[in-house]
Order: structure tokens, then C-alpha cells, then sequence
């Protein structure tokens, strides 16, 4: 029996350059499942704000909790469908202000007296996954990249890219005045889809680059994912960043990944087969031997 089922782990290490200044991490993740989505988000908070880890905490819950609430909503709204170029236009522009709205919203609850939503900048990286449809959002650096089942070991791609203001220490913010004019929204289906990666600017310098994109290396962090608890596979990716990936860059180092995986029950331990059955609200048949754990579809 084949079985599917999304996983998620992911890793936060405080960088070099912070633990050398006394300073906290400010790069934070966060996963949500719910409804049948599976939300996961990434905010790396600006260096030269003390505080802005408090925005980026409250950034990613907001985010995550935001999509797998409103999901089915933000499609639709994000379709063309039969919509005039204006209309669409004039619906992305609607959504795109709701979502820095919502978000803003929450970190303006830890602005503290005297200060303004600006002392906790960070950017904001998203997807969620419903089914075969997928809802992303970026503001700021870091990569957003996919894992396709397309060839023997699948393809990597990027979804989206890092934007910069013009040199590789300035970037945008879901607190700016601007947010909603850099906020970048995508749609889709993808059948295809295996997984999903959020990084930092801190691995962003090591697994990524803008003429070759997303490193072969990088597909090594879903590979390794499979046949391995969460849990484990959080610590594994905590001590990737902090032992390698920190030898080349001195910034907060973040990854978040959602895996589907997909496991021949025949060859898998006994121990790994009752770790998917665990939260499962529903299964769905794919075909006669291959079925999807659904441990979103009640949450």
C-alpha cells in the first residue's frame, strides 16, 4: 500500500553575527493545518530593529492561521476566471490590502508604548496547500522553492525569488507603507507538487542564486525528509544550518518545508507506518493501492 501524507519540519538557529552581539534571533516559522490546508510561513525580522523578532513571530502565526481560514475565499479572488483585466487587477489589488491589513494588525499588538508597527519590521514568506491548489505570498528576500515530481529525482523550482532594493542588505517590509505595492501573490494548480521550502537570506546565500536558481543540493533536504519523523527531522535541519550552512553565511539562518511524502508501506518500518496513521482525520483513495492521509481536513 502506497501512502501520502504532508509533512512539515523546519529549523530556526541564531547566526553568527547576532551571537557574537549579544543579540536574539530574529528569523521565526510556523506551520498551521486546518480545514484540509496545510499553511506554512517564514519571517525574517530586520537586523537593525532590536525588536523586530516580536513582528516576525506575530507575522508567521497571522499568516498561517489567516490562510488556512480563509483559503478557499482568497482563491477564488485571485482567479482571472472571467474577469476584465481591471477587474482582476482591482480584486489583487482588494486582497493584497486585506492580507498586509490582517497582518499588520497583529504585530501592531506587540508595539510598545511609544513606538510604531516600523520598530518591527520583517519580511514574510507563505504558502498554503489545498488539494492540488496552492496560494503563495512573499514580501522581502528569502527564496520560496518547489519540489515536481517531473524525472527520476523530481526538479526543483523556484517559485519565487528574493527582492532587494538595489543591494543584497536592503529588502521589504510587511510593515512598510509600501507593503501592499510589494507584496507578490500567486496562484495555481500544481499537480506536480512535492514539496515546499521557505529559506531566509541567511541560506538564501548558500542554496540559492539568481542565474542558476535553487541549488541540486537543496532537493537533498527533501529526500532526506522521507522515512524520518518530524520531530527528528526538525533537529536534522537545526543541525544543517548551524554546522553548514553558518560556515558561509554569519546572518539568522530559517527553513520551512512542507513534504509530501510518499511511502511503500511493503519496505517501510512498522514504527514509521503507525507514525502517518498518527492525527489522521480522513483517507482518501487515490487509486487502489495508494491512498492520502488527510490529518487537516477536521483541524
Amino acid at each position: 500500500m502506497i501512502i501520502k501524507k504532508w509533512i512539515q519540519a523546519g529549523a530556526v538557529v541564531l547566526g553568527k553575527e547576532h551571537k557574537e552581539r549579544n543579540k536574539p534571533c530574529q528569523d521565526r516559522i510556523a506551520y498551521v493545518k486546518k480545514g484540509g490546508v496545510h499553511a506554512i510561513s517564514l519571517a525574517d525580522g530586520a537586523g537593525s530593529k532590536p525588536r523586530s523578532e516580536a513582528g516576525a513571530e506575530e507575522a508567521v502565526l497571522a499568516i498561517c492561521e489567516l490562510m488556512a481560514t480563509e483559503f478557499d475565499s482568497y482563491y477564488m479572488r485571485a482567479e482571472s476566471g472571467l474577469k476584465t483585466d481591471a477587474e482582476y487587477q482591482k480584486d489583487m489589488a482588494d486582497l493584497k490590502k486585506e492580507i498586509v491589513s490582517r497582518v499588520q494588525t497583529a504585530i501592531a499588538k506587540k508595539v510598545a508604548k511609544g513606538e510604531s508597527i516600523t520598530e518591527l519590521p520583517c519580511t514574510l514568506l507563505f504558502v498554503a496547500v489545498k488539494g492540488e491548489k496552492l496560494f503563495l505570498g512573499h514580501i522581502g528576500d528569502g527564496v520560496i522553492g518547489a519540489l515536481m515530481s517531473e524525472g527520476a529525482q523530481g526538479s526543483l523550482r523556484v517559485l519565487s525569488a528574493p527582492e532587494n532594493g538595489g543591494a543584497p542588505n536592503i529588502t521589504f517590509f510587511i510593515t512598510g507603507a509600501d507593503a501592499e505595492k510589494h507584496l507578490r501573490l500567486i496562484t495555481g494548480e500544481f499537480k506536480e507538487l512535492k514539496g515546499i521550502i521557505l529559506m531566509s537570506d541567511g541560506p538564501e546565500e548558500v542554496l540559492y542564486s539568481a542565474q542558476q536558481g535553487l541549488h541540486e543540493n537543496a532537493k537533498k533536504l527533501f529526500s532526506n525528509f522521507k522515512g524520518v519523523k518530524s520531530a527528528d527531522y526538525c533537529d536534522a535541519l537545526s543541525k544543517f544550518l548551524s554546522k553548514q550552512i553558518s560556515k558561509f553565511s554569519y546572518d539568522d539562518l530559517s527553513l520551512n518545508i512542507l513534504y509530501l511524502t510518499d511511502v511503500d508501506t511493503a519496505s517501510a518500518s512498522e514504527e514509521y507506518t503507525n507514525y502517518l496513521f498518527e492525527d489522521v482525520n480522513e483517507m482518501i483513495t487515490l487509486s487502489s493501492y495508494s491512498y492520502f492521509l488527510d490529518n487537516a481536513s477536521k483541524s
